[in-house]
């Protein structure tokens, strides 16, 4: 170690230890940084924008316009396929152009033959005043701002925001075919005129309803006979077939969609708390749409592929909780799936299909039909009415094969249809009633 004479500012000389290959620390620094072991200008922390989690794997290159790239990330947490990059380079500061000394107010700077606009309101004062002037004339009444505080208004009511998102893409939508909302006539000479289909146009009523009501303006709804189609619904083995051809998360994701027939965003919400893996029951404890809470019974393979995901430190959440955050990686993945099985229906597989398929499985199987209602948290039976009638079209073949009993008594009766059995007939002779049970091998 070397000895460095240095001389202080009284004239005293003293002696300071240098390391060879280091900067010597001045007076007055703190010398604690040195041997802190910390780099005292490290930049933050890079995290997933979806989940927070910082477990991220570089993914490519992003190329910029000035032949500069940007790195780009992918989270090992979500594994949802999807990408995001880091911030791009800064750009240069300072003004883009020179302060010009135009100016307004000077003489020759007003050409012949031409006005400006002030105001239109009385008492109007120059522009060198303090007070400030709108120079668009109804600002505060455009299309853009009445959209933006019709939006404000549903958010204090407590509507969804998927909800408020759909109502604003119809409205936008009027207003782009050229109706004016304040204009109840305007809206219906559109509706009147364009050839939009019958399920659009009784969304684009539903939404100019709600924004008529919001803003006290009297309308009267345009009556528009709607019917939805009929779903097209995958067999058992055609919805298992898809699960297991999808990367590990979504499979999962949809696995518990399969089998409790929760909605997407109720499965999103799922937290560790919500799963007893001793009961092999899932709790949805935030419905959405009006539902009801409840609890659903799960197979043990579904509880085990649930324990087998890694759980995050920085969320409770199963999943990710935005309900978007699986659905670009959904639907590349459901093509891949259709070309290779060679089924194009594949591609009519949506999220909500697995609570479609749950709910008429649970039908032909024999559940009563307050139970299913139960299941999927319908607040009114109408709601789950619908799939007796898909059970029929698509469950039901020539082919299918049913367990019989009788019983003799009310008692035993009774217990038969608790277990789920269906009575069928009672011989007029001996008195027994039958019931019946479907069998799936």
């Amino acid at each position: 170690m070397a000895e460095v004479q240095r001389q202080s500012d009284d004239g005293s000389s003293c002696a300071s230890s240098r390391i060879p290959g280091k900067t010597p620390v001045e007076p007055g620094e703190d010398a604690a940084s040195e041997h802190s072991g910390q780099h005292p200008s490290l930049e933050p922390q890079l995290l997933c924008p979806e989940c927070g989690s910082s477990r991220l794997k570089k993914n490519g290159l992003r190329y910029l316009k000035d032949e500069s790239s940007v790195q780009r990330w992918t989270c090992k947490n979500c594994n949802d396929g999807s990408r995001f990059s880091e911030k791009g380079p800064k750009r240069p500061s300072g003004p883009i152009k020179e302060k010009s000394d135009w100016s307004l107010k000077g003489e020759n700077h007003i050409h012949d033959g031409r006005q400006v606009c002030v105001a239109l309101a009385r008492g109007t004062k120059n522009l060198g005043s303090a007070t400030e002037i709108k120079t668009v004339v109804g600002e505060e009444n455009s299309i853009d701002a009445r959209i933006t505080q019709y939006e404000w208004k549903c958010k204090k009511r407590g509507l969804q925001q998927n909800t408020i998102d759909l109502r604003k893409y119809h409205l936008n939508r009027l207003v782009k075919d050229g109706a004016d909302l304040s204009i109840p006539d305007s809206v219906e000479a559109v509706l009147a005129t364009k050839d939009y289909p019958t399920a659009t146009k009784w969304l684009l009523v539903n939404a100019y309803r709600s924004y008529t009501k919001m803003f006290s303006i009297q309308w009267e709804p345009i009556r528009i006979k709607y019917q939805p189609k009929v779903t097209w619904l995958p067999t058992q083995e055609e919805c298992l077939i898809f699960i297991g051809g999808l990367t590990k998360t979504l499979s999962i994701f949809c696995r518990v969609l399969y089998e409790t027939g929760a909605r997407r965003g109720e499965a999103c919400k799922i937290e560790w708390s919500d799963i007893d893996t001793e009961r092999h029951t899932i709790a949805i404890n935030h419905p959405e749409k009006g539902s009801n809470p409840r609890v659903n019974r799960v197979s043990k393979e579904c509880i085990e592929l649930l324990n087998s995901m890694r759980r995050r430190k920085d969320s409770n959440y199963v999943f990710a909780p935005n309900p978007n955050a699986y659905g670009q990686s959904f639907y590349c993945q459901r093509r891949r799936i259709a070309d290779i099985n060679g089924k194009q229906l594949f591609l009519k597989i949506h999220f909500h299909t697995f609570r479609h398929v749950r709910g008429t499985l649970d039908t032909r199987n024999g559940v009563p039909l307050m139970e299913v209602k139960e299941r999927l948290g319908h607040r009114y039976l109408a709601n789950t009415e619908k799939y007796i009638h898909w059970k029929n079209e698509y469950y039901h073949t020539e082919d299918d094969k049913f367990y019989s009993t009788s019983a003799s008594t009310d008692e035993e009766a009774d217990k038969l249809i608790e277990n789920g059995w269906k009575w069928e007939c009672t011989n007029p002779n001996t008195g027994r009633m039958h019931f019946k049970k479907p069998r799936f091998e």
